[in-house]
């Protein structure tokens, strides 16, 4: 443990003697104190002010240096692909091996573009001439779905049931997790509607509008989804009639837990942002734990598998599930697929009975 703190010392935050192989003419010395304040301001950067990621860009740094042996300046993509192999070799996920050699790979880039560095014969470059960790060819592929599950349908019964709908957060909620289930889309398709994304094609019939780099399109929503949106939005005095095509459907709530005779009337900023994506995915965790579920293992996205689980036991087709959820290769869709049993209109049946809850 002596030796790698000394290596780690020497390496970043070191002042003592330390004998490298470096280019002609260049001080050791002044090249560790470079590495050290491109270091600090590499991981001290604004866009990583969350702690935890800190500490995790932090520790692959580290984990690297250990591996090798050497200074910042001499690491090859060699070593840095002989890393992976041992990671690989350790029994590491392919998503822990890929996000440690992702921030590897964000400071060689901070080093060769942003840390400028002036050679004695008066040229200026970066710290490092190239990325050692760079390229596709070293990180592994993963699938950001492999380990995704879909809920089952008790569990979708406890989770809506732990959304009591007496207040207007009560009824915006419930009618925003159930258009997660019933729609399948991404967390934003949801969460950012607004009044022109909807329309009513007949009584019965009302349709929404989502958009996504993959296409676009009209899909159908439940009637008596429809009907609860309305509810919510009169609660909470913005019918939709009354609605500017601008105006989100799901905003932020002041007042949230008033019961909804005191919430009648109230005036709202027409200018409300959407629903954050953190609110989102911060109430959907708030729910799953009163409802007895583990909240770590339920994501927005967890609804989305939901909802393809939904469909291919109710017998659709894969293509038209990957239409449904806008993949644009229908080898992602396959991820959903199961041995499942089928059953005709199976589907509309069971998020008939969330919605009858």
């Amino acid at each position: 443990m002596t030796e790698m703190n000394d290596r780690r010392e020497l390496a970043l935050f070191g002042e003592g003697a330390v004998v490298v192989e470096v280019l002609p003419q260049a001080n050791p010395f002044d090249l560790n104190d470079a590495w050290k304040t491109a270091f600090f301001n590499w991981l001290n950067a604004p866009k990583r002010c969350n702690a935890n990621t800190r500490r995790a860009y932090e520790k692959a740094w580290w984990l690297l240096l250990d591996f090798t042996g050497k200074m910042p300046w001499q690491i090859t993509k060699s070593d840095v692909a002989s890393w992976v192999t041992a990671m690989h070799l350790s029994g590491l996920s392919a998503g822990t091996i890929a996000q440690r050699v992702a921030a590897v790979s964000s400071f060689f880039n901070y080093a060769m573009y942003e840390a400028p560095r002036t050679h004695p014969d008066g040229r200026e470059t970066g710290l490092c001439e190239y990325n050692p960790a760079g390229g596709e060819s070293i990180r592994p592929e993963i699938c950001p779905y492999d380990k995704a599950v879909g809920l089952t349908l008790e569990q979708c019964l406890a989770l809506l049931r732990a959304i009591v709908p007496n207040t207007v957060q009560g009824l915006r909620d419930s009618v925003l997790f159930r258009l997660y289930i019933a729609t399948g889309r991404r967390n934003s398709e949801i969460r950012t509607l607004q009044k022109k994304d909807i329309r009513i094609v007949r009584e019965g019939l009302v349709q929404f509008y989502w958009n996504q780099k993959h296409g676009q399109g009209w899909d159908d929503l439940p009637w008596d989804l429809w009907e609860e949106l309305l509810r919510y939005l009169e609660a909470a005095g913005r019918p939709f009639d009354g609605l500017a095509n601008e105006d989100y459907i799901f905003t932020a709530l002041s007042e949230a837990g008033r019961r909804l005779p005191q919430k009648v009337g109230m005036v709202y900023n027409p200018t409300a942002q959407p629903l954050a994506a953190r609110t989102v995915g911060g109430l959907l965790k708030r729910y799953a734990r009163k409802a007895g579920l583990d909240p770590k293992q339920i994501h927005v996205h967890t609804l989305r598998h939901t909802t393809a689980d939904m469909m291919l036991d109710a017998g659709w087709k894969i293509e038209d599930v990957q239409r449904r959820l806008g993949h644009a290769n229908i080898g992602t869709t396959q991820i959903y697929v199961t041995n499942r049993v089928k059953g005709q209109n199976k589907f509309w049946a069971q998020f008939k009975a969330l919605n009858d809850l």
